[in-house]
């Protein structure tokens, strides 16, 4: 069984950017899924409020048989 990480991009506090790395996280994620792989886990990264930086990230855990 092989395993492996990806992190992305999954939200924002824009409206429209969210709707941007959703679709775009959704991508990435269905050329994986054709390719085989399956998701084990999915966990939010550390996500600070206070920062300028807006983005909210996950890390998706894959495995494939």
């Amino acid at each position: 069984m092989m395993n492996k990480e990806i992190i992305l991009i999954t939200g924002n506090t824009s409206w429209w950017k969210e709707k941007k790395f959703r679709f775009e996280s959704a991508e990435v994620l269905n050329k994986y899924r054709k390719k085989g792989w399956r998701l084990r886990k999915k966990v939010m990264l550390n996500y600070n409020s206070k920062s300028i930086d807006s983005r909210k990230m996950h890390r998706y855990i894959l495995f494939k048989i």
